[in-house]
Parts: structure tokens; C-alpha cells; sequence
């Protein structure tokens, strides 16, 4: 994601995993129902992953890693490649301004003490942002498995229960993706919990 532009992370970040996740985790069921056996279908839903083995030779490496790592010229390097790759011409001096401020940056970082999670509560907004987002977190989690566990209500088969669960990922990533950037992170995040509480209550005020 740090290679796309600022103006399409959300887009990307979101539908590529929303989509992608949804219409995958909407077809498993079938798969299974399909195969009819457990050990071919762990066979198969596990192919795809060598993949993976090829990804140090076809994924670029992140940029950012090499800054934290101190390989500001790696850095520079990977990103003359993409800017190759985007058709782009970036001047000289852009880069010798870039390596200055990351070698300061660096030389900066080692002097600085080393930080834990306790730094997190030593300012009162700092700590306040940090007790909100455990919460926000710990009530999402707690809300999502949740209505996983009960998505058998939805329909008395479970493969078809399991399919339109996994399609309720499909809208929350469009939204997402169009919203986000619009409304902000904690609008969305009050709008997205408020209405799931709303449809929660009537759910549960709903005779079987």
C-alpha cells in the first residue's frame, strides 16, 4: 500500500481486501460441498499459498523498512524503480534532500531512549486515544464473533447461513472505501458500531 498514491489508499486497501475476501469466503462453503472431503479441500484451499514462496522474488520490498532498517540507499533504489515504472521523472536533488533528512532522522532515532507500550499512557490525550481505541476494538471483537457464532439463525442450512455471512463483508468494504476518506476514521467508526448496536437490539426483539 505505501506505493500507491495517498488519494487511492482506502480504495485499494479496502476493496482489494473486502472484495477478494467476500466473494472467496462466500464461495467456501460450496467448495466443501462440492469436494465432500475434508482432506481434499484442505488440499485445495491451501494450494494457492505456494504463492507465497515465490514472493521474495516478486514482491517489492517495502521502502519504509529499508529507512527503519538504515538503508536509506535501498530505499532510494526501490523507489527509482517505481518511478520507472509510473513513467515519472523525479529530480536529482528531490532524492539528495530525501537522504539528507533520513540520515538525520536515523542519527536522531539512535540517540532517542527506546520506547514500550508504557510511553503510551505517559501524556493524557496519548493515553486517552490509546484506552479508546482498546475498547473500540475489544467491543468489535466481541460484536463480530459474536454474529459469527450465530449466523446459523440466518438460514437453517449452513452452507448457504455461512455464504451470506461472509457476503456482509462486501458492503462494509465499498463503504468504506467511498466514505472514509470523506467522513473521517471515528465518524465512520461511531456510524458503523452505532447502526450494528441498532440492528443488534432489533435482531434480538425479533421473535424467531
Amino acid at each position: 500500500i505505501e506505493y500507491v498514491g495517498p488519494k487511492y489508499r482506502t480504495l485499494v486497501a479496502n476493496m482489494s481486501f473486502g472484495i477478494y475476501f467476500a466473494i472467496a469466503a462466500s464461495c467456501l462453503p460450496w467448495l466443501a460441498y462440492w469436494i465432500a472431503d475434508w482432506r481434499i479441500l484442505s488440499v485445495v484451499t491451501a494450494a494457492p499459498l505456494v504463492v507465497a514462496f515465490f514472493g521474495p522474488w516478486i514482491a517489492p520490498e517495502s521502502a519504509r523498512w529499508y529507512l527503519m532498517a538504515g538503508k536509506t540507499d535501498k530505499a532510494i533504489e526501490m523507489l527509482k524503480k517505481f518511478e520507472k515504472m509510473n513513467g515519472k521523472t523525479v529530480k536529482p536533488e528531490i532524492y539528495e534532500e530525501f537522504e539528507k533528512s533520513c540520515t538525520e532522522m536515523i542519527e536522531k532515532d539512535k540517540k532517542l531512549n527506546q520506547y514500550t507500550v508504557l510511553d503510551l499512557f505517559t501524556k493524557p490525550r496519548l493515553a486517552r486515544i490509546t484506552t479508546v481505541l482498546v475498547i473500540y476494538w475489544l467491543l468489535i471483537i466481541l460484536v463480530f464473533d459474536g454474529h459469527v457464532w450465530n449466523m446459523k439463525l440466518l438460514h437453517p442450512d449452513v452452507f448457504t447461513s455461512f455464504s451470506l455471512a461472509a457476503l456482509t463483508e462486501l458492503p462494509a468494504a465499498v463503504l468504506l472505501a467511498l466514505f472514509l476518506d470523506k467522513w473521517g476514521r471515528r465518524w465512520m467508526g461511531f456510524a458503523s458500531m452505532f447502526l450494528c448496536g441498532i440492528f443488534s437490539w432489533v435482531a434480538l426483539a425479533t421473535p424467531e
